[in-house]
């Protein structure tokens, strides 16, 4: 991974190559006048590959989903100290903050400034802090004190990785704050620790109990960091709420509240599998060894209500409820915050915290609109509102009654029922009539799309296997009719709603759709994820897996078959399909991220 700050980071130099690499690849993309997707595409490639899974994990603005629970308003200003790499202060921005971040790494900001320039101009500003001298003991610096004035923001924000260069106290924070801290911190008796790395985690018994007994730098109990917080800022002492950051800071899904009955945690299936760990949640464990939390303080007689609660408050005023409950608050890895209700109404909100998604939260709540006219016999969830409240852009749609599809893996009925009964529901957006797939068709469905992904690929073996791989796929359509289709275009497991049998009820997260594509990529798309959920293998292996009918399952034949034969396809059309199943994937996800992911096509499916 690279250094944090390959020139002043304390203790032993960073590896020169690495540091070199990194600086060199931040002077590129600080000079580069190009736009920034281009830029961030290079500066990721010009990293090894460790060293780019962890920036794209600091990057991510999901990290600063959490931001909708300050009480803070739109325009309010916010103190970020940490990583200036985090996604979190551009979370911060595009809720409506006005941001000042705090690093002591003059690459760091360096890179990061040119980031928000280009994400959330004039919006956040930074500043550098002397560290000060090292000294010994479980905080490695001394920090010098903020060069700010006491009570100069509305709120100070700190995300702490164990490894800053600036560890501040929330003393340090209440200094400078006049009414709410955010204090993240790692737990010092966490069961497991994130590697830097989406998905790998660190569960060694020996390293929970070298941590438990000789806590890393930064790292509490969560008693111990609830504690710093709630002494505040005067001796009236501050209240201070808990969150969970599940299932790591670096790398979290749900904010999980640890002293109130919501936002809950789900258990997905694959952790119900895991008895150790539903034994322990059962036993009131969590609290005390999940990986990392947040702690929230806010200074007594103050507002308490938490932004999002307004938000619910003025959507309940205007369509006439109760206000409902949070009940499940998801940071999710497109870098959206979703937040479910209960009780008075039974909501689905989106809010985006990264720019380019609320170009998706819009065409989702368009989508809901169009499908209910156009297609009412495919059901999706009822469309509530699309704009901007308390300053925060968001859309709000109805909660279907049921479960995700991800609940069903491992059930081979329940399965068979998903396949068969989504591949039902799907064929309402076939059209009515068939295309006849000339050049010209062909070209305005698919040249865009395979250019885009070919100038992506990473090394000349990878380009030539998508290129044999689209013409396959020309050869095999051009000059026929086929019944083309409205491309729901990310039909996986979490994305559709099933009732306790698994059989079809909703649609959801229509963002990335299309109004015309090819057939049956849809049902793939569901078919592969299904594979990869159950057996826990990677999403390539999944695809190669099905690349020969022998291995198909019966449910998986009948399903795809079935929908094929009603799309006007044969068995070797649907082989065909999944020979070029890669370019489609890839084709739905260039199309729609903010930045490539290096070398992800040739890792993911082998290429």
């Amino acid at each position: 991974m690279p250094p944090m700050c390959p020139a002043d980071a304390p203790g032993p130099p960073p590896p020169p190559a690495k540091g070199r690499a990194w600086e060199r690849a931040v002077e590129r993309f600080a000079a580069d006048d190009a736009p920034f997707k281009t830029r961030i595409e290079g500066l990721l490639a010009a990293l090894d590959e460790d060293a780019a899974d962890e920036l794209m994990l600091v990057l991510k603005e999901g990290r600063g989903a959490w931001g909708l629970l300050l009480r803070a308003r739109a325009g309010d200003s916010v103190l970020f100290v940490g990583d200036a790499r985090s996604g979190t202060p551009i979370a911060l921005a595009i809720l409506g903050l006005e941001v000042t971040v705090v690093d002591a790494c003059a690459v760091r900001i360096a890179f990061a400034r040119g980031r928000a320039d280009a994400l959330v101009a004039g919006r956040v500003r930074f500043v550098r802090a002397d560290p000060g001298p090292a000294r010994s003991g479980s905080r490695p610096n001394a920090p010098t004190a903020l060069p700010f004035v006491p009570a100069s923001f509305d709120a100070c924000v700190q995300e702490r990785r164990g490894d800053e260069r600036l560890p501040l106290e929330p003393a340090d924070l209440w200094r400078v704050a006049r009414s709410e801290v955010f204090d993240v911190r790692d737990n010092r008796f966490a069961y497991k620790r994130s590697l830097g790395r989406r998905g790998a985690f660190d569960k060694a018994l020996l390293g929970f109990a070298r941590s438990a007994l000789r806590a890393p730098s930064g790292e509490r109990s969560l008693r111990a960091a609830r504690r710093g917080v709630e002494r505040g800022p005067d001796p009236r002492g501050a209240r201070a709420d808990a969150f969970a950051l599940y299932p790591h800071a670096r790398e979290f899904s749900h904010v999980v509240a640890l002293d109130a009955r919501t936002p809950r945690l789900t258990v997905g299936p694959r952790e119900r599998r895991n008895q150790l760990k539903v034994l322990a949640k059962r036993a009131g464990l969590f609290s005390v060894l999940t990986p990392s939390f947040g702690i929230h303080g806010r200074v007594r007689g103050a507002d308490a209500r938490p932004r999002i609660e307004r938000i619910l408050e003025e959507l309940a005023r205007v369509h006439g409820h109760g206000t409902p409950e949070l009940e499940v608050f998801v940071a999710t890895r497109s870098n959206n915050a979703l937040l479910l209700t209960s009780g008075a109404a039974r909501w689905a909100l989106h809010v985006p915290t990264q720019p380019s998604k609320r170009r998706l939260v819009a065409a989702h709540h368009g989508w809901l609109e169009r499908v209910s006219r156009e297609h009412p016999e495919l059901r999706v969830p009822a469309p509530v509102f699309v704009g901007e409240i308390d300053g925060v852009y968001l859309s709000v749609e109805e909660r279907i009654d049921g479960t995700s599809a991800t609940a069903v893996t491992g059930d081979d009925a329940r399965t068979a029922a998903l396949l068969t009964s989504t591949a039902r529901a799907i064929e309402a957006l076939l059209d009515d009539a068939e295309t006849e797939l000339d050049e010209a068709r062909y070209a305005a469905l698919m040249d865009e799309r395979t250019r885009r992904v070919l100038d992506l690929a990473p090394g000349a073996a990878t380009r030539r296997a998508l290129e044999d791989m689209e013409r396959r796929f020309r050869e095999r359509v051009l000059g026929r009719r086929i019944r083309l289709a409205t491309y729901h275009a990310d039909l996986r497991g979490k994305h559709v709603v099933v009732d306790d049998g698994g059989d079809f009820r909703a649609a959801l997260d229509w963002g990335a759709s299309e109004a015309s594509f090819f057939p049956l990529v849809d049902l793939l798309q569901l078919v592969v994820h299904q594979r990869k959920q159950e057996s826990g293998a990677p999403f390539g292996e999944a695809w190669r897996s099905l690349r020969s009918t022998g291995g198909w399952r019966a449910s998986e034949r009948d399903a795809l078959l079935g929908y094929a034969a009603r799309a006007g396809l044969s068995e070797d059309d649907v082989v065909g399909w999944i020979d070029a199943f890669p370019l489609f994937v890839a084709g739905m996800a260039e199309r729609n991220w903010d930045f490539s992911r290096p070398h992800w096509i040739a890792r993911q499916f082998g290429l």
